[in-house]
């Protein structure tokens, strides 16, 4: 009987099979996707397509697959020489960057990420360079030669989001808080009161300028000028650690 979660058929190396069937709940998917990977020695656009619609698929697919197919895509962008001008423009209207293939401009948002040419000939040499920040993971990419090590650099590195480029291109915003959120640990937490001096150290109990005769309610103006900035601190690291995000959750 086929054990559950492992690839049914593929041609990648057994110990490649094994450090992916360790690192990724969905293994059988993770192999397949591997599998094509690997094969592919020149740029193809299909594979990227393909790519593109599991880094996007919302539903049905794991995060962190989402996030290898991302720098798979990378990978494949990087085997295209900067004078094959076709592709690339293929490439970034899929991405949204352009907005149809009969012009040679990109989207100004471009100039605000550090890109400092909206042109699409001179962009390509820039884009290349920053998908190339990354070579040294990418060039120990040997088709179903490559080593383990390098297929766990290459996992370790899908898994660092900041470091994927063309992650804003395919994440959503409020998806990327809500996956943060997800793995973040959130706890109610306490406020100190007493942390303030003029509530909390020793015998200010006993002060009529910020308690009330007896020694246990603050007077209005403590509340107001001691204790509602205190809560009011907590609230907002609450919210910054929160499900909402300009006003709408995530």
């Amino acid at each position: 009987m086929k054990k559950p979660g492992r690839p049914s058929r593929i041609s990648i190396p057994q110990q490649l099979v094994a450090l992916l069937t360790t690192e990724f709940p969905a293994a059988a998917r993770v192999c397949d996707l591997f599998d094509e990977f690997l094969q592919q020695r020149t740029y193809n656009e299909a594979f990227c397509l393909k790519l593109m619609a599991v880094a996007r698929q919302r539903a049905g697919v794991r995060w962190d697959i989402r996030r290898l197919a991302v720098l798979m895509l990378e990978h494949q962008i990087l085997k295209l020489p900067p004078e094959n001008v076709k592709d690339f423009d293929f490439v970034l209207t899929q991405l949204n960057l352009k907005q149809t293939s009969d012009n040679s401009r990109l989207i100004s948002s471009l100039l605000k990420e550090g890109y400092s040419t909206t042109d699409l000939r001179q962009f390509i040499p820039e884009f290349r360079r920053k998908l190339g920040r990354l070579d040294r993971v990418h060039h120990k990419i040997n088709g179903n030669k490559t080593s383990v090590s390098a297929i766990r650099d290459f996992v370790e590195l899908s898994r660092q989001h900041c470091k994927l480029t063309l992650a804003r291109y395919l994440f959503t915003p409020k998806e990327v808080v809500a996956e943060i959120l997800a793995q973040a640990q959130v706890s109610d937490g306490l406020i100190d009161i007493a942390a303030d001096p003029n509530l909390g150290a020793d015998n200010a109990f006993s002060s009529t300028n910020f308690f009330i005769t007896g020694g246990i309610h603050p007077v209005q103006a403590s509340i107001y000028n001691d204790e509602l900035p205190i809560i009011q601190r907590a609230i907002n690291r609450y919210v910054r650690q929160s499900n909402m995000v300009n006003g709408e959750e995530v």
